[in-house]
């Protein structure tokens, strides 16, 4: 064998080294990040929150569902006119429907007016504007306590008389039905106000379990069964609405790994001759093509839009950061850029330590960019190997097709 041929099955068996290793490494990270990248924790979302990870359960919405209909019983008491229109206009929908005026009243209704007037009632507090899109509630539903800071949703509290804006308190601060504010050295961090983003990526079995309990508090009178079929409902249309992005984002690790196994098994000679080399050279094509389709794929998603929307602040002091140090007395102010974007990395105490929702968040959005360039390299090592692989079994044919014809020129000019 001549000193050429010997290097290039070197580089050969170099690059099938090399893919092989970027490959295990790549389709790990993608498969792992994919897996979680929409299965965040709630806890996480609620730790950022509130600083705590307490979910809502039964108890906590029944106290949260008294509180809204005993500021709505209130308002509906008072004559028509300004104190009245005042009152109800704590937030939009405390006041609809006002011919069911308290709890009592809503509990005598058919299950489907009862969903729709509890959802009108308590449903703008917590994002939620019809019976059907609880998926998409802000943490004020998923998670139990609040953060003891100045909240702009306060509507069991009065509105201040010198209160431009109403629902927006000045000097107090909000109360938590059904859950605790956070205390003085248990820190929050500041979010944002897009909710419907936020909680998409979290896992369907940590809302649905919420969702559950809050089904329990609306109709005490339902056995288990009927509460695991309304569990089971909600947690079904969870992962429909995660499963086509699901596809694209694992699409592009299953193509790379069988373009890796076709690649592999073309070093052997006796399947160097067979259609492998080239059907693994026509996967690996296809698999970068998906590769990189996969990550359009991922800023569809918005997780990297959700995390660009958050502040580095570490290095600012203020004016550049707002509430960046330890706040006045026993209300905190959770820490944002000039502009208003939150601070990722300085929370509520004024300590420098990452969101734990956008910190888990950012890392499986890193690691599957970090898996899919790995899984590029490795799939242009493999490419790499098919190509040399069938010239060498081309140039193998074409010698011995050669050979056998001047054998039969011979044969002939003997004759």
């Amino acid at each position: 064998m001549a000193l050429g041929d010997k290097c290039q099955g070197y580089i050969r068996m170099l690059l099938a080294f090399l893919g092989t290793i970027f490959l295990l490494a790549g389709i790990a990270l993608q498969f792992v990040a994919a897996g979680n990248l929409y299965g965040i924790r709630l806890g996480s979302l609620c730790k950022a929150h509130s600083g705590s990870e307490e979910l809502s359960d039964r108890t906590s919405f029944n106290a949260f569902i008294d509180a809204a209909f005993t500021k709505r019983a209130q308002c509906l008491a008072l004559p028509l006119g300004d104190a009245r229109t005042k009152c109800c206009s704590v937030y939009f929908g405390l006041c609809a429907r006002p011919d069911v005026p308290t709890r009592a009243d809503l509990d005598k209704l058919d299950p489907i007016p009862k969903m729709e007037i509890l959802t009108t009632v308590v449903g703008v507090f917590m994002s939620v504007y019809d019976p059907s899109s609880y998926d998409r509630a802000n943490p004020e539903f998923w998670c139990k306590n609040c953060p003891n800071d100045w909240r702009k949703n306060c509507p069991f509290d009065p509105v201040d008389s010198d209160n431009t804006t109403s629902g927006v308190q000045v000097d107090k601060v909000c109360d938590c039905p059904g859950g605790q504010l956070s205390k003085t050295g248990v820190p929050f961090w500041a979010t944002i106000t897009d909710n419907q983003l936020a909680t998409r990526y979290l896992l369907c079995s940590d809302k649905a379990d919420v969702y559950e309990e809050w089904a329990n508090a609306i109709f005490p009178e339902w056995d288990q069964a009927d509460l695991s079929q309304v569990r089971q409902r909600f947690e079904a249309k969870c992962w429909q609405g995660k499963g086509s992005i699901g596809y694209i984002l694992t699409a592009g690790p299953v193509l790379a790994t069988f373009t890796g196994l076709f690649s592999i098994a073309g070093l052997f000679k006796r399947v160097a001759n067979t259609p492998v080399p080239v059907i693994g050279f026509n996967l690996g094509m296809v698999a970068v093509a998906v590769s990189l389709v996969s990550f359009w794929g991922l800023s569809l998603t918005g997780a990297s839009g959700l995390i660009s929307r958050y502040a580095v602040c570490k290095g600012y002091e203020s004016p550049v950061v707002v509430n960046g140090s330890k706040a006045a007395g026993t209300v905190r102010h959770t820490p944002e850029l000039y502009n208003g974007a939150p601070c990722a990395d300085l929370n509520s105490e004024g300590q420098y330590a990452y969101n734990p929702f956008i910190s888990e968040l950012g890392s499986y959005n890193g690691g599957y960019v970090s898996g899919g360039i790995l899984t590029i390299l490795a799939l242009f090592c493999m490419l790499a190997i098919n190509a040399k692989v069938s010239d060498v079994v081309m140039e193998a044919k074409l010698a011995g097709d050669s050979n056998g014809n001047r054998a039969k020129q011979e044969a002939l000019d003997d004759d």
